[in-house]
């Protein structure tokens, strides 16, 4: 019972270590790499429908958010938004969204490819390790659906606001 509550406290300290690298690498990433004009930024329309099914509108405030470890939170918009503002946002949830696919992706991988030699034997260890694993996973994919959900809605406020400031 030790052994697996210790793996397990071991790999969340493992996911939050390697999800904390991977945050400020993706942060160090020229700006370029965060135009949300690039295709990869784009949401597609059965992504669209796909959302709204899923009721996204209903549970995407109520996931817990660390943009204010950026300085930039949601949960605190200022009274007057700008294009200033808006062009903020965009940028940040650009750079969110790739750095939750890449922790995503990662946090399914790293913990089989690193910690794998040692619990390959051990059945309860492996499962654990699988279930961790999945659950990250299917976290960060949950952020990124919130953030290719919200950007499109962010570059529009963008333009308007352009628009009405020329």
């Amino acid at each position: 019972m030790f052994e697996i509550i210790g793996l397990v406290g071991t790999l969340i300290i493992f996911f939050i270590f390697v999800n904390g690298i991977l945050a400020l690498f993706i942060r160090s990433l020229p700006s370029k790499v965060f135009d949300e004009t690039r295709s990869v930024y784009q949401m597609m329309m059965w992504e669209k429908r796909f959302y709204q099914q899923m009721k996204i509108t209903r549970w995407k405030n109520k996931l817990p958010q660390a943009g204010w470890m950026q300085g930039f939170s949601r949960r605190s918009l200022p009274k007057i938004i700008d294009v200033a503002y808006t062009q903020r946002f965009i940028w940040e949830t650009c750079c969110a969204m790739l750095g939750h696919f890449v922790m995503a992706f990662a946090g399914l991988l790293l913990p089989f490819i690193i910690l794998l030699p040692w619990v390959h034997n051990n059945k309860t260890l492996l499962a654990c390790l699988w279930g961790l694993a999945i659950f990250h996973f299917f976290v960060h994919i949950l952020y990124v659906m919130i953030q290719r959900y919200n950007l499109p809605r962010f570059v529009q406020l963008n333009k308007r606001l352009k628009l009405n400031h020329n």
